[in-house]
């Protein structure tokens, strides 16, 4: 059995980005990755739905090859100095840390 996760913060940080921490513990009280649970009472959604970068990798893409941090940073799979920032592919004025649940973005 799994515990319910808790949000412990979330804050607008600097640079428009927020940041999240999730508190995940199982029965045995050990703390374990908060992606194998959900907090308590709160689902987030990709927003908007379907979203994907101007290069046309979505949210799955940016959480799969780990191009961003669920605090909004960038992920060891993203390469800042080739690639630039996540701002260089946003569409609709939307990037990967707005638009994304696995990247601290998403509706919740």
């Amino acid at each position: 059995d799994w515990d319910p996760c808790y949000w412990t913060s979330c804050d607008g940080s600097s640079q428009g980005l927020r940041t999240r921490v999730v508190e995940c513990r199982g029965s045995d009280s050990a703390a374990y990755d908060a992606g194998l649970c959900s907090a308590e009472g709160s689902t987030c959604e990709d927003e908007p739905s379907g979203w994907a970068d101007s290069y046309g990798d979505d949210c799955q893409s940016y959480e799969s090859y780990a191009y961003c941090t669920s605090s909004g940073g960038y992920g060891s799979g993203w390469n800042v100095d080739w690639w630039g920032t996540f701002d260089d592919y946003a569409v609709g004025g939307r990037s990967a840390i707005t638009a994304c649940c696995a990247c601290g973005g998403g509706q919740e």
